[in-house]
């Protein structure tokens, strides 16, 4: 599956050629795949709403 390469690909080889990368997606299965941290950014768009962070922990 092609997410599950690209969570590889992040988690193991992109590391070996830069230090810091941000991705951003709707895809909440690469988010869950372990690697580094992740942010849930979310806002109600019709209330017209500031954005909200959280930092998701993922447990194994």
């Amino acid at each position: 599956n092609a997410i599950e390469k690209l969570g590889k690909t992040l988690s193991e080889e992109i590391p070996k050629i830069v230090e810091q990368v941000f991705v951003i997606t709707h895809e909440r299965k690469l988010a869950g795949m372990g690697f580094g941290k992740t942010y849930l950014l979310e806002r109600d768009k019709e209330k017209n709403e500031p954005t909200r962070v959280e930092l998701v922990q993922y447990t194994a």
